[in-house]
């Protein structure tokens, strides 16, 4: 029997094979750490099946890619190799799968390698194909001083035998579509069997749960993109504030702010993933100090900026960010047609959903003046980043800006396993005040145009401020 321990609309976000699926978003100009964001920089050249292919190619482009089919029915297990010759600069190999649900479908990458000199390398990777999937993707990437001179890819693939998993692992699987069957967002669309069968097939070799946790999260990421499971020992981690002294998470990144001009202060507000007390109400008691700190008797402008803001904890975000909000309804979670609708709001120093207290400001703090806020989010504001841009929509004094938001704005259920597992599941889409449903990007007011060595959005920002000024 599955155990559920508690119910929350969580949005904590920064598990490992999320990070991953969201830098594939992102030009390698926002997220330089992670050079897989540079996947949709350009458009890919194709990778020959027969013959050498040269990068960059052509038009300096750094990529190459292959499409291959998906299976006609059950679970193929794929393996991809090629040999290249390097001059200088890094290169890797990838693999995903293409759906109408997750276009980055159980992403996957080699090892980077560096050479300085003439060398070859070999390059191999491993994944699975479904039948979901309209292709499956595997490309080389090179960046760096050099060039790569890529072989003919060698592809070798295999049916994976429908067999009986163990009791054990047999069990824990029912425990798991038992969990997320009746709950998920869209669960009178997906083909339940299906994702059952492949389940168990891929779980056939397996002796222990844990060797099934990497399953179970493909299967969510096959669900909904949004969703995915946290082990044990990872969720242990997001609840305990990463330590074990019950002390504010260490990694905790904290708003900032500064004043413009007597009339004007920029705050910029990153994203917080815990479900630890002590670290939740940090971040929101460390944004309101702020804002009490930035706030003086002729501030009346206000930008705030999202663009980093990739997720975690709504309800301390909501919080924290109250004064600027001001008490009342901010939006909702809800089905797809605006059904089952539930509130979540800002009152009187505390963020709630519904009739129920979620997180309270140590503080309560008015704004000195009546505010005008400008917001600006692009690509990298996602899931609780995409709950405090849509509280601001509808507001008659604020305007957005920017580029489209990375579209994870669903809301996600917190379930757990016997093992102590946490599965993330999606089971709502976000509204805005007026009941205007998401579950795709957010589009800004005012989409603005990157410009090299100018920070165009929050100029725009400040300029449709100032305008503003009686």
């Amino acid at each position: 029997m599955s155990l559920v321990k508690h119910f929350t609309y969580s949005l904590f976000f920064l598990n490992k094979y999320f990070i991953k699926q969201l830098t594939l978003v992102l030009l390698l100009s926002i997220i330089g750490v992670f050079l897989s964001s540079s996947l949709l920089a350009q458009t890919p050249a194709t990778w020959a099946s027969a013959g050498l292919s040269t990068l960059p190619a052509p038009g300096n482009v750094h990529q190459l890619e292959h499409s291959l089919p998906p299976p006609a029915q059950g679970v193929d297990s794929i393996s991809v190799q090629t040999n290249v010759r390097l001059t200088g600069g890094t290169t890797y190999i990838y693999l995903y799968g293409r759906s109408s649900r997750n276009a980055y479908l159980g992403y996957q990458e080699s090892a980077r390698i560096t050479a300085t000199g003439d060398t070859t390398v070999t390059l191999q990777i491993d994944g699975v194909a479904t039948t979901d999937m309209e292709a499956i993707i595997v490309g080389v990437y090179h960046y760096g001083a050099g060039t790569a001179t890529v072989a003919p890819p060698i592809t070798k693939r295999r049916t994976v035998a429908a067999k009986t998993p163990t009791p054990l692992v047999a069990g824990y699987l029912a425990e798991f579509f038992d969990l997320v069957r009746d709950k998920a967002l869209d669960r009178d669309v997906l083909d339940w069997e299906v994702l059952q069968a492949d389940a168990y097939a891929l779980s056939a070799n397996a002796d222990s749960i844990a060797e099934i946790h990497d399953v179970l999260d493909f299967t969510l990421r096959r669900i909904d993109r949004h969703s995915y499971l946290q082990p044990p020992t990872e969720h242990r981690g997001w609840a305990t504030g990463n330590n074990d002294e019950d002390a504010v998470d260490p990694n905790l990144k904290y708003a900032t702010g500064r004043r413009v001009d007597k009339h004007m202060v920029y705050l910029q507000m990153p994203g917080v993933s815990s479900g630890h007390d002590k670290t939740v109400r940090a971040y929101a008691d460390s944004l309101t100090r702020l804002i009490v700190r930035l706030d003086q008797p002729e501030t009346s402008e206000w930008v705030l900026d999202l663009r980093s803001n990739t997720g975690g904890n709504c309800w301390a975000m909501l919080a924290g960010i109250g004064p600027l909000l001001g008490d009342g309804l901010c939006g909702y979670f809800m089905q797809r047609d605006g059904s089952d609708a539930n509130g979540w709001w800002y009152w009187e120093g505390a963020s709630w959903l519904g009739r129920r207290q979620i997180q309270t400001l140590d503080k309560l703090y008015t704004l000195r003046q009546p505010a005008r806020i400008a917001v600006i989010y692009g690509p990298k504001t996602s899931s609780s980043g995409e709950v405090v841009a849509i509280a601001f929509r509808g507001l008659p004094n604020s305007r957005s800006f920017g580029q489209p938001t990375s579209g994870y704005s669903t809301g996600n259920r917190t379930l757990y396993l016997s093992d102590g597992a946490a599965v993330l599941l999606t089971v709502t889409v976000y509204g805005d005040r007026n009941k205007v449903p998401y579950g795709t990007e957010i589009v800004p007011d005012e989409i603005v145009v990157p410009v090299r060595g100018v920070d165009a959005p929050s100029e725009a920002a400040a300029t449709w401020l100032r305008r503003g000024r009686r």
